[in-house]
């Protein structure tokens, strides 16, 4: 299976976690106050039970999140291989077909000028799906984060199931954090790439004058998805793949690439 779509799969998996754990943590809390529930049904056994079993879920939304980094990494591994494969004509990949058609200047000469072109229209692409993303981030972030305040203020639970229910508010908390800071550095890189290619505008001398420039680029926005870890949303990429596509040629027109 294509490890994109594996860690779709974890993706899946985590949220239906989430809304479990969620709804657990709300429902014992307000019964702690209220006492809505059957007393009968819910005894202080059956309430250690549903701990036990939400600790449960939170382990278990913690281990897929570390596998889903694992196989995110050697995914990424693979990517930068066939980046450099298609930038350079070179077959690091020992794929038995070369990289055609992985970004859109098959027409461009093998070599660094390539690379560097290659890694401005990826620019383009995560920094608008990001930007689509983030919406969804910090809703799912606030509400989950709301829910758990609300009802630990209302509720008279242990110390060890507060703990237990703090763990996914906080992680989500730090995911949208981490977030923010790898949309900001990818718009960063995307505008320097803008001016880069402005400046040029199709002049190869210029370009073989800024070589380091275009290098530190290419090694911010390489070491900017090692560093976060974070996979584009499938759905949003395949929504917007043909209005990317048509804006990377009108860009690759007014650049004189």
């Amino acid at each position: 299976m294509d490890p994109y779509k594996r860690i779709d799969q974890f993706d899946f998996w985590k949220n239906l976690i989430l809304i479990i754990s969620t709804i657990i943590t709300f429902t014992l809390n307000l019964n702690d106050q209220y006492h809505l529930l059957n007393s009968a049904w819910l005894t202080k056994g059956t309430v250690k039970l549903i701990t036990g079993f939400n600790a449960v879920l939170v382990i278990t939304f913690i281990i897929i999140e570390i596998a889903s980094i694992f196989i995110f990494q050697k995914a990424e591994g693979s990517r930068i291989i066939k980046f450099i494969d298609n930038s350079f004509n070179s077959n690091f990949s020992g794929s038995a077909t070369p990289q055609v058609g992985f970004f859109n200047q098959d027409n461009i000469n093998p070599g660094l000028y390539k690379m560097c072109i290659n890694c401005f229209e990826s620019t383009l692409f995560s920094t608008t799906i990001a930007k689509e993303m983030t919406r969804g981030k910090y809703i799912k972030a606030i509400i989950v984060l709301l829910i758990f305040v609300f009802t630990a203020s209302m509720g008279d639970g242990t110390t060890f199931r507060y703990l237990t229910e703090a763990i996914l508010p906080l992680a989500l908390i730090q995911d949208a954090i981490r977030f923010s800071i790898y949309l900001s550095r990818l718009e960063t890189v995307h505008a320097s790439f803008t001016s880069f290619f402005t400046t040029i505008n199709g002049n190869s001398s210029a370009f073989g004058q800024r070589i380091s420039e275009a290098l530190k680029l290419i090694i911010t926005y390489e070491t900017t998805l090692a560093w976060s870890s974070i996979k584009l949303d499938s759905k949003i990429y395949n929504k917007h793949n043909a209005m990317l596509s048509n804006e990377w040629t009108l860009l690759k027109q007014r650049y004189n690439i």
